[in-house]
């Protein structure tokens, strides 16, 4: 009802914006899941484990220069464990094929584009230890 915030308090207007006909602000799509194996190997186990995580295209009620695209992140681990012990080693990989993508973009002043990017691709060794 458009007419419900019209009227204005001292120096203050409030008005409505029609947005009839637009997309929401909000992914069509967005899904994620994840898998493990683990292999005995003579005392030891080895655990291979990848996660995914879809999102689709977020489109902004601001105008198609503040939408962020689509992007697919996966992770991956591979954990080695004693059968009988409290600790582990591990390599991972986080954004394992590099997507490119912004978590956040704001643009505050004409031709002052800023966004947040996401993570690169990294990777690494973990060790653990379980009390």
């Amino acid at each position: 009802d458009p007419t419900s915030l019209a009227g204005s308090i001292g120096n203050f207007t409030a008005t409505t914006i029609d947005q009839a006909g637009k997309a929401l602000p909000i992914a069509r799509w967005s899904y994620q899941g994840s898998v493990a194996y683990t292999v005995p190997l003579g005392g030891y186990a080895l655990e291979a484990a990848g996660d995914y995580a879809f999102r689709d295209k977020l489109p902004s009620f601001l105008g198609a220069t503040y939408d962020l695209d689509k992007r697919w992140i996966a992770n991956a681990t591979l954990t080695l464990r004693p059968e009988q012990g409290n600790w582990s080693i591990g390599l991972y990989g986080r954004n394992i094929f590099n997507e490119k993508y912004d978590l956040v973009r704001n643009y505050f002043l004409p031709n002052a584009k800023v966004a947040q990017p996401g993570r690169p691709a990294t990777y690494g060794v973990q060790l653990g230890y379980h009390f």
